[in-house]
């Protein structure tokens, strides 16, 4: 898991709550930004994930 937060440690916190417990929708309200990959290649991500990635939408899907 990745995510974008305003700290540091923050963002490290919640990448590891996003892999222990899959609770990447929880960090909606904290405005940080999330993109996790699921053991099937799965991506999900918040909504301003793009704004990190020039306006581009995320995969939906590991490539092959």
């Amino acid at each position: 898991a990745t995510v974008v937060a305003g700290r540091a440690w923050t963002a490290e916190v919640f990448a590891k709550a996003v892999l222990l417990s899959d609770a990447w929708r929880s960090l909606l309200p904290t405005g940080a930004e999330v993109l996790a990959v699921d053991a099937g290649g799965r991506i999900r991500s918040t909504p301003g994930l793009a704004g990190y990635l020039g306006g581009a939408e995320p995969p939906t899907a590991l490539a092959g």
